[in-house]
């Protein structure tokens, strides 16, 4: 049911033959959420920063865990056996915890590169 929305469909043995996208509908409503979030993030208005930064924050190391649930769940042979939840954490967690690893590497080169100041792009002066 819900639950296999979380997770990939390459982990769970049987899943809903569902595309995310069946028509121009389901593509356009995901092209106005992006613009709003886009406009929203842009517009500096305190009292929408606080939700548009929960999203950013949160939606990377979401989205690095599924593809790293895929990789644990290929690497281990266990792609498309999970029929319980409780089948699924394991390849969940090597998937966080391979995601956590990249999100260091990546701040540690990050670091290395720039130091501990605020990136300035060229971009920067554009936005007020």
């Amino acid at each position: 049911g819900g639950v296999s929305l979380f997770f990939p469909k390459p982990v769970w043995q049987t899943g809903p033959e569902v595309s995310p996208l069946m028509g121009m509908r389901d593509l356009l409503g995901g092209l106005v959420l992006a613009a709003v979030y886009g406009v929203a993030a842009l517009s500096g208005a305190n009292l929408l920063l606080y939700p548009v930064s929960l999203i950013a924050v949160l939606g990377v190391p979401v989205l690095t865990g599924m593809i790293g649930t895929v990789v644990v769940a290929a690497v281990t042979g266990r792609s498309n056996r999970a029929t319980r939840l409780l089948e699924v954490l394991p390849p969940a967690l090597g998937g966080l915890l391979l995601a956590a690893g990249l999100l260091i590497i990546m701040s540690g080169a990050r670091y290395a590169i720039f130091g501990v100041g605020s990136l300035d792009l060229p971009m920067r002066g554009m936005v007020k």
